[in-house]
C-alpha cells in the first residue's frame, strides 16, 4: 500500500518546511522566511540553504519491505534498527528518467526504519512511499528535541555517508528529534535566526570558520558573533545552548582581515561566555591530522565519528 501525503508528513523528521508539488512532497531544512533571509544576507549560500540536510523518514513498521520513489537526484541512505543498511546514489545523466526508486527488504518482525534524504542541494522530494498491505507505520518516539545551526561542517560536507556526519550521530546518541540547519558557506548572520514551529530542548551553534575569511575586519566579525548569539538567546533562552568554536583547519597559521585563527576562535569562546552558553571547544574535537580530514577544512567520515564522540562526551 502507498502511504498518503499526510502519513508521510507524520513520519518525517527534521523538516522545517514541507511543500506539496506536482511530483510529490518537498522537504527543506529551513523555513520559507529563513530561506529568504539567507538569500538576502548571502545569496551565494542560498543553494545550500535549500537542501534537505537532516530530513529523514523515521518510523517503526512490521512491513517486510519499504519502497521509496523520489523525483530528484542525490544520496539516499537507509538504516534498519539504527544500523546503516544501504546507500542509493542517483546522479543526473542525459536521457535518465527523473523518477528514481529503491526497495529495501526488511524481513519479518517490527523494525525501526530511517531513510535519510540527501544533505546537499535541493533534493528533498518524496514522490511515493510503499509498504506491505495491512502493515502499520508509526513515527519513531524520541526523548528530546535538538536544533543544529552551522556551516558546511554541520551539513556534513564531503562525507561519503551523509548520515554519518556529527549532527546526525549526536542526534542518534540522544534519541533526538532534530532539525539540522547546516549550510555550506554559512556565517554568523543574525538576520537568519528566525522563529520556527519547533521548540528544541537543546541548540547547537557552530559557525566561524567561514567568517574568518569573510568579514572585512575584526570589529565586523565580533559584532556578527555577538548579534547572532543574542538572537539565538532571545529565541531559545529556555533551551540548553551549546556553542562549538571552530575546529582545526590546515591553513590555520595564516592571518586574514579578521585576524589570526586563534582570534576568530577566541571571540566565539568569549561571546558564548557572555551569554551564559556552554562552550564546546573545537580544539578538542578533531585531531589536527589530515588523515581525519576530507580536505583542508572538513572532516571525513572518520573525523566526524571522532567529532561526534567528543561532542557527545562533552554534552553528557
Amino acid at each position: 500500500m502507498f502511504l498518503t501525503n499526510e502519513k508521510i508528513r507524520q513520519l518525517t523528521v527534521g523538516a522545517a518546511g514541507v511543500y506539496e508539488e506536482a511530483e510529490g512532497l518537498r522537504f527543506t531544512k529551513c523555513t520559507a522566511d529563513q530561506l529568504a533571509a539567507w538569500k538576502e544576507a548571502a545569496p551565494w549560500i542560498y543553494a545550500n540553504a535549500v537542501g534537505s540536510t537532516g530530513v529523514r523518514l523515521d518510523f517503526c513498521t512490521d512491513s517486510d519491505f519499504v519502497t521509496v520513489k523520489t523525483a530528484e537526484y542525490g544520496k539516499y541512505e537507509v538504516k534498519i534498527n539504527g544500523l546503516l543498511h544501504a546507500q542509493y546514489a542517483f546522479r543526473q545523466a542525459d536521457g535518465a528518467e527523473k523518477i528514481n526508486s529503491f526497495t529495501v527488504q526488511l524481513g519479518e518482525g517490527v523494525k525501526r526504519v530511517t531513510v535519510s534524504l540527501p544533505s546537499h542541494g535541493p533534493a528533498g522530494i518524496l514522490s511515493a512511499v510503499e509498504v506491505a498491505d495491512g502493515s502499520f507505520c508509526e513515527r519513531h518516539r524520541f526523548d528530546t528535541k535538538m536544533l543544529f545551526l552551522g556551516d558546511s561542517i554541520t551539513q556534513g560536507w564531503n562525507t561519503k555517508y551523509d548520515s554519518m556526519s556529527y549532527a546526525y550521530l549526536v542526534s542518534e546518541a540522544f534519541n533526538a528529534d532534530s532539525i539540522i540547519q547546516g549550510i555550506g558557506g554559512a556565517i554568523f548572520a543574525p538576520s537568519t535566526v528566525l522563529p520556527m514551529d519547533f521548540a528544541p530542548d537543546t541548540v547547537v551553534v557552530a559557525y566561524g570558520t567561514n567568517d574568518w575569511g569573510y568579514y572585512s575586519d575584526y570589529t565586523a566579525y565580533r559584532n556578527a558573533v555577538h548579534d547572532t548569539l543574542a538572537k539565538v538567546n532571545e529565541l531559545y533562552g529556555s533551551a540548553k545552548i551549546y556553542v562549538i568554536s571552530p575546529i582545526w583547519r590546515q591553513d590555520c597559521g595564516k592571518t586574514t582581515k579578521v585576524g589570526t585563527f586563534d582570534d576568530c576562535c577566541n571571540t566565539v569562546r568569549e561571546m558564548a561566555a557572555l551569554f551564559g552558553m556552554t562552550l564546546i571547544d573545537g580544539d578538542a574535537l578533531v585531531p589536527p591530522i589530515m588523515d581525519y580530514m576530507a580536505d583542508a577544512v572538513h572532516p571525513n567520515d572518520l573525523g566526524f565519528a571522532v567529532y561526534a564522540a567528543n561532542v557527545i562526551k562533552a554534552m553528557k
